[in-house]
């Protein structure tokens, strides 16, 4: 960091070029314009003629050049690109350190042929770096002096760091750029699979809703034949079961979220559908608020409330005209509250709450949603409450 700081011993017109250089930096986002602009503002106090900015090629193997002022374009074109060792810029890219070159006109090293037939009399070149990381080399020379004096080599190294570190900010922009454009294109993917997913649960619930709907009507129409026997009433209540959980199907199809149900309408239209199926002398109220629960919940959800409203329907009002049955949901803390409650003439003296198949299936749903089942007696009917995490 203490590189790009301009020396307090700096005389006053170094540390104007400095300042100058700083400025020009701050305000261009393309590297390659700076270093020209820097160039134009900088030539009348060193008497420079030519510059030459190389970057390193992508694949590491050599120098591609950037920007250049100057020389002229057959010039520009053999320097186009240049191998490590090649010439006095790939020196300094292979050695990683600058190399000061004056009177190169007498100079008879291989390395200052291109620069000497162009007529240049004093030369630097300064390795670009940049956080340990050679970025290429930036060189300098004159056509009028031959050579540079040992502070104006330091205000040219001082401008090289400006340099390089406007080169790594364009790399780390550009980096940014396409690391949010490849989040971007992963996010786009990844919402298109989201969106196949979606459709394709659909496709499955439209398709699971419409067999369910068929083995209701083939258990209905076995019933019909079987008329109003015991055999005939076990395949309506099958049926009503089968119905429940095609209840929530259906609604997973009208759903933008096929994860989550709004419990408090499904258990609304599952229970209106109960009202028609078990008789006008039946009454099933429903109080449930409108909240998201899982879809694998709401289906045994559904299948405990159809049980224990036909179970009311059965052996709650027996002698009586009918009465009637209270569903309820509420959650609180992360756990739900579901109860099934009657005005019927309340449980058997045992107290068991009924041990037949219907509540079987409830206990074997109520384990399955890591819930606890309680029986309650109040002063009339019977309260069926089941705890569960949602």
């Amino acid at each position: 960091m203490n590189e790009l700081l301009p020396r307090a011993g700096h005389a006053p017109r170094i540390l104007a070029v400095l300042h100058r250089a700083a400025e020009v930096l701050l305000s261009y986002d393309d590297p390659a314009d700076a270093a020209q602009v820097i160039f134009g503002e900088i030539a009348g106090d060193f008497d420079l003629d030519v510059y030459c900015n190389f970057m390193v090629a992508e694949d590491g193997k050599g120098l591609v050049l950037h920007s250049c002022a100057g020389i002229d374009p057959q010039e520009k074109a053999g320097l186009a690109s240049l191998a490590y060792g090649q010439t006095v810029c790939g020196m300094v890219a292979e050695r990683g350190r600058a190399m000061i070159i004056p009177d190169v006109q007498r100079s008879d090293s291989p390395l200052v042929e291109i620069i000497k037939a162009s007529g240049v009399k004093a030369y630097v070149g300064l390795p670009l770096w940049a956080k340990g990381r050679l970025l290429g080399v930036l060189s300098f020379g004159s056509r009028s002096r031959i050579s540079f004096t040992e502070e104006e080599v330091e205000a040219l190294r001082t401008i090289c760091h400006y340099v390089a570190s406007a080169h790594e900010r364009a790399w780390l922009c550009a980096e940014l750029d396409r690391r949010v454009g490849e989040l971007a294109h992963a996010l786009e993917e990844k919402e298109a699979a989201l969106r196949r997913k979606d459709l394709l649960a659909k496709e499955v619930d439209h398709r699971v809703k419409n067999s369910l709907q068929l083995v209701s009507s083939l258990l209905e129409m076995h019933r019909l034949d079987l008329g109003d026997s015991e055999a005939g009433q076990k395949l309506a209540d099958a049926g009503r079961l089968v119905h429940a959980v095609a209840q929530v199907h259906r609604r997973l199809y009208r759903s933008e979220d096929v994860a989550v149900v709004d419990i408090g309408l499904y258990l609304r239209d599952l229970c209106d559908d109960l009202s028609r199926s078990v008789g006008e002398e039946y009454t099933v109220t429903v109080d449930a608020s409108c909240e998201r629960v899982a879809t694998d919940k709401v289906v045994s959800i559904g299948l405990i409330v159809t049980e224990l409203v036909l179970n009311a329907c059965k052996h709650a009002f027996v002698g009586s005209q009918g009465g009637t049955i209270c569903v309820s949901f509420a959650s609180a803390g992360g756990e739900a509250r579901l109860s099934v409650s009657d005005d019927g003439i309340g449980l058997p003296e045992d107290g068991k709450g009924g041990s037949g198949l219907g509540m079987k299936i409830v206990r074997a749903l109520t384990r399955q949603l890591d819930g606890s089942l309680f029986v309650e007696k109040p002063a009339r009917g019977c309260r069926y409450e089941i705890t569960l995490p949602l």
